[in-house]
């Protein structure tokens, strides 16, 4: 998601394409860390295992203040994975009903409003492909605590669901959340599909939405 007061702002995306977005980190080989004036901040609170923060970690009034450092600055400061999914999916993983999902939406933006927040959303066409991807990219020990960490939620937990087919179905599950979410935002949105395909062309237009 990005932060769209210009010349200030904050960009919050979702997932590797953040950090790419920042730190050229795009597997092309480059030293390219984007434009000058933007920055990846510190998130607002520690993440938790797994891969999204233990609920509560991010108190809504971090964003305020977030949101306030932002205007007074000079730079667009990008957020990778700490809106929805360090700061709203945790509460979807730990079995919260839909309205109480929405609840912490809607408040976290309600706290980042002053200044303007832009939603950058990464989305992979395939699931269950880029989740073997990613398990197989980062290695047999951190794909195993994954699964065994989405396996012990009760979101899998409720549905018998174990290894890495725990993984896809919850995220499966989870894109028909952010789909009802991504409708709900009040401010600048863009949604990206399978980025990785063409990095060039999604960096354009995620720049472009970042500053217009």
């Amino acid at each position: 998601m990005a932060f769209s007061d210009p010349p200030a702002g904050l960009a919050l995306a979702n997932g590797r394409g953040a950090a790419d977005l920042d730190r050229g980190n795009d597997r092309r080989g480059q030293d390219d860390h984007g434009p000058a004036d933007r920055q990846l901040a510190e998130p607002p609170g520690p993440a938790g295992d797994g891969g999204v923060a233990d609920p509560g970690v991010y108190a809504a009034g971090q964003w305020r203040r977030l949101a306030e450092r932002c205007r007074q600055g000079h730079q667009t400061v990008i957020l990778e994975s700490t809106f929805l999914q360090n700061s709203v999916m945790p509460a979807f993983i730990e079995g919260a009903p839909a309205e109480t999902v929405r609840e912490i939406f809607t408040t976290t933006e309600r706290e980042a409003a002053a200044a303007e927040p832009l939603l950058i959303y990464l989305r992979p066409i395939d699931i269950a492909s880029a989740i073997a991807r990613v398990h197989r990219e980062r290695g047999e020990a951190w794909a195993a605590q994954n699964m065994a960490w989405v396996a012990a939620r009760p979101w899998a937990r409720g549905r018998n669901l174990g290894g890495r087919e725990a993984v896809i179905r919850l995220y499966q599950a989870w894109e028909g959340v952010v789909d009802d979410l991504y409708g709900r935002h009040s401010f600048g949105k863009l949604m990206v599909t399978d980025p990785q395909q063409d990095w060039d062309t999604a960096l354009a237009r995620i720049y472009a939405a970042v500053r217009p």
